[in-house]
């Protein structure tokens, strides 16, 4: 038996679906201070996977929790803690999750945004990643001289709820849209907080890119991944994302499985017989399944590789892949479906109706006229499964 999934606010969800989680440890982002980490480390709340629960299982400190929890308050003050992120970006929500905090939560939080700079930064004792510590007080006055308590504020004070299935997500949108590269994450005063997603989109100059970004070399040419989420590539719609969500496509670390790609649910109105057309070889059965994307860096696109690395028994019959250019992102609407907007011909083949196989990396060469200044792409999978990454290769626009 499975439990139905709870949705708390579908516009807010709608909302955090389109952005890059920014927060995970595996992209760079790192706890620079604590104020307490007595029961559980804050690095915990930059987790990838869910919070979970030990039944019964304690550590010198205490329960054992999964999540950053501070000690009761003893003295003035309350806890705080300083969040590096990946890169420069620009945030629109977060989700704080207090799963399994039953009595021991944080009932209020606020979160601000500010820029360190390394100098800044070097100030900072450098964390041992133990638990079962608290600052000193002269780190806290160190840290203090940083002045990150007059930061921006971005989630003024607010309520959590406790960590049970239908109270323990609280989901806040921003609506600033400035750059930042710091937060600090207030509690007030103590007690923990499973897990704490930032949604957004990465920053970065085009400088930066070709220094330290994504890139390969292709004869004479430097072609940069123009999707990629460390790029500023975000999800703005898709038909299904049942199993995984196809953010996750932009993703540049190698898929450990299949839970890391974007996976839909096996399509219902297939046939109850599968044939396969003479000639091309393709499955007959009905439907399709879509995710569509705004590229982080508008460009030239030279190939596409659409990698099934790991979905060995539900990878896609076929796929194909198109393009286009939209100088205004409040045009997206029309973007997002091939069914809403059948006659719009906005749409450019990138990649042209292709078989797809298990495990394998597929690299289509796009026509040099076809793929020049490209602002997002919309991949189509028949009749349904799973990818694993997509890579926009090409080189950027002026």
């Amino acid at each position: 038996m499975a439990l139905r999934p709870i949705v708390q606010n579908s516009s807010s969800l709608q909302d955090r679906v389109k952005f890059t989680e920014l927060n995970n440890l595996s992209n760079g982002a790192k706890i620079l201070f604590a104020s307490d980490d007595f029961f559980a480390n804050a690095e915990n709340l930059l987790k990838e996977h869910n919070a979970e629960w030990k039944e019964g299982v304690f550590d010198p400190q205490g329960k054992w929790m999964d999540g950053w929890e501070t000690r009761r308050k003893r003295i003035p003050g309350h806890d705080f803690c300083i969040i590096k992120l990946s890169h420069p970006s620009v945030i629109h929500g977060f989700h704080a999750d207090t799963s399994f905090f039953t009595g021991n939560f944080t009932p209020r939080i606020s979160i601000q945004a500010g820029k360190l700079t390394l100098k800044e930064e070097s100030s900072i004792v450098k964390r041992t990643g133990e638990s079962n510590k608290a600052a000193t007080e002269t780190e806290l006055k160190q840290v203090a001289t940083l002045g990150t308590d007059k930061w921006t504020v971005l989630v003024p004070r607010s309520d959590l709820g406790a960590g049970y299935m239908d109270t323990c997500d609280t989901f806040f949108p921003v609506d600033n849209r400035e750059t930042w590269t710091h937060l600090r994450l207030n509690y007030f005063p103590d007690g923990g907080v499973a897990r704490l997603r930032i949604y957004g989109q990465v920053k970065r100059t085009y400088e930066d890119i070709i220094a330290n970004g994504i890139c390969t070399k292709d004869g004479n040419s430097t072609l940069v991944d123009l999707a990629s989420s460390e790029h500023g590539g975000i999800s703005i719609g898709f038909s299904n994302a049942h199993y995984g969500h196809p953010r996750n496509m932009l993703l540049t670390r190698p898929i450990p499985n299949i839970g890391d790609g974007w996976e839909t649910a096996r399509r219902m109105d297939r046939p109850d017989v599968i044939t396969a057309e003479t000639g091309a070889g393709f499955m007959e059965s009905p439907g399709q399944e879509w995710a569509a994307f705004r590229l982080g860096v508008v460009g030239k696109v030279v190939k596409v590789q659409v990698d099934t690395t790991c979905f060995k028994g539900n990878f896609p019959d076929s796929c194909r892949v198109e393009g286009c250019y939209l100088s205004n992102t409040e045009d997206e609407q029309q973007l997002v479906s091939p069914e809403d907007a059948p006659g719009l011909g906005i749409w450019k083949i990138l990649v042209p109706l292709s078989k797809m196989g298990p495990e394998k990396t597929h690299i289509f060469l796009v026509d040099d006229k076809i793929g020049n200044k490209i602002s997002h792409v919309r991949i189509t999978i028949a009749p349904d499964g799973g990818v694993a990454r997509l890579r926009v290769w090409g080189i950027p626009s002026p």
